[in-house]
């Protein structure tokens, strides 16, 4: 099995709705400063965060520079509001040795999941939670929980939406009406979608 992130995320998903009973998103965007999380989870009385990586350089260099990392690690009283109450890193078993040393030198109260590449499906026993992580403060954020059911919701209507649209064109009913003028190809770039209104209103209250 070829391994990406969305992988791990599906598995890191996969056990925290099946196994642990939370209610779970992802590239859930909570606070400026804290930025996107692959995974963000409300367990209804702590939130977590986990981060997927499959690149050693990745982890090391460029998860290794975001300032959140120093700011709940030396500087989490007064910015609680900001920040999950837990924080896991979730790699390939061969990386294991690598995060766990991420782990020691950026924040020990981090936690480590381990994604088992050996399995030939996708579910909740794909990853296991080979260190327990701590909980790095106790405030409980209903904003960040508002902010996980909002990603949620779209996660879902945009499922919905690209089913609904894959059945009409399987049936014939919505085909272009134009043809393409092939002697000039549309270069498109993707489209990097940002946060809606109401989602912005939370990050600057979350602020």
């Amino acid at each position: 099995m070829k391994i990406d992130s969305d992988k791990l995320k599906a598995a890191v998903m996969s056990y925290y709705r099946f196994e642990r009973g939370g209610v779970c998103a992802t590239e859930v965007t909570y606070s400026k400063v804290g930025g996107m999380a692959d995974v963000l989870v409300d367990m209804d009385d702590e939130i977590i965060e986990i981060e997927t990586k499959i690149d050693k350089v990745d982890l090391t260099v460029h998860e290794a520079v975001k300032p959140k990392h120093d700011l709940m690690r030396d500087h989490i009283q007064g910015n609680e509001h900001k920040f999950p109450n837990k924080f896991y890193i979730c790699v390939p078993r061969n990386l294991e040795k690598t995060a766990t040393k991420f782990i020691e030198e950026t924040n020990p109260n981090y936690g480590l999941i381990i994604f088992d590449t050996r399995v030939n499906k996708i579910d909740s026993r794909s990853v296991k939670v080979a260190r327990p992580a701590k909980k790095i403060h106790t405030v409980y954020n209903q904003k960040i929980k508002k902010a996980i059911i909002l990603r949620l919701c779209s996660e879902i209507a945009n499922v919905y939406e690209k089913k609904a649209n894959n059945e009409e064109d399987s049936s014939g009913k919505t085909k272009a009406k134009h043809k393409r003028d092939n002697s000039k190809p549309v270069q498109r770039q993707p489209k990097e979608r940002q946060p809606s209104e109401r989602m912005k209103t939370y990050l600057e209250e979350i602020e």
